[in-house]
């Protein structure tokens, strides 16, 4: 029962089984874990670093032998703690990326491709096959928020992935222009706005959908953090769906000179 209750709260079965051995046990060595919790020795490291890292085991070292101990129950509030940060994270992440999703339309996504990217260089792999796909002298559609939570995240990566040396390439291999909405008057490319003429973009005091970039028949969505995730999805009528919202939109906005 109480095995059961510790994994409803987040541990798995083999975490629940050491921690109880070791509140049985008191201080054990890893001999001792394995034979009172029946966990395999091919996992019990595993396990042991795990809980550790949760904060629900300790270990004290006697010549060179760990013995281990489980704290205190009531330290579980503190782990469940840490979960709820976490949870409440990722709810933040999601809120970002959700306007973006629901623009999408209603297509069988199965007919077409996605990828996943996560980190900087992640990111950078995204617009790079972005880019690659683009027609020759397209124009590259965008949606930016600039938004404080997250704009230092965005900065180290145009200036220092040489995002702006990517797209450089694109302009003169193939003639690639930009042209984006954002929420701000104040440009993105503060600091290469005169040696990239070939970026435009326009302000908006509307509601933006996202962080998303737009070529004939792909679409980016970014996800901005310390730990940016994009989704690239290849579909055309995806990108056309967009593509259409942009272009409605446009009129409406304010160029940025």
């Amino acid at each position: 029962m109480l095995e059961q209750s510790l994994i409803e709260l987040g541990l798995t079965p083999g975490e629940a089984k050491v921690y109880l051995a070791l509140r049985q046990t008191g201080e054990s060595t890893v001999g001792a874990i394995i034979k009172r919790s029946k966990v395999a020795s091919s996992k019990i490291y595993n396990i042991l670093d795990r809980l550790l890292e949760k904060g629900l085991v300790s270990y004290i070292a006697r010549e060179k032998t760990r013995y281990f101990a489980a704290v205190q129950p009531a330290r579980f509030n503190e782990f469940l703690d840490k979960k709820e940060q976490n949870l409440q994270a990722q709810r933040a992440n999601l809120q970002k990326i959700l306007p973006a999703l629901e623009q999408l339309p209603n297509t069988n996504l199965a007919q077409h491709d996605a990828a996943v990217f996560i980190g900087f260089s992640g990111i950078k792999t995204a617009y790079e096959e972005l880019f690659a796909n683009a027609r020759h002298a397209e124009t590259i559609k965008f949606f930016f928020i600039h938004d404080s939570a997250y704009d230092a995240h965005v900065y180290k990566f145009y200036f220092q992935t040489n995002f702006f040396g990517l797209a450089k390439k694109y302009n003169k291999e193939k003639k690639i222009r930009w042209e984006g909405i954002i929420n701000k008057q104040r440009p993105t490319l503060i600091n290469v706005k005169k040696s990239l003429p070939y970026f435009r973009q326009h302000y908006t005091a509307q509601a933006i959908p996202g962080n998303i970039d737009i070529s004939r028949n792909h679409v980016l969505i970014t996800a901005w953090s310390d730990k940016p995730v994009g989704i690239l999805i290849r579909s055309k009528e995806v990108a056309d769906n967009l593509s259409d919202y942009f272009e409605k939109m446009l009129p409406t906005t304010k160029k940025i000179r």
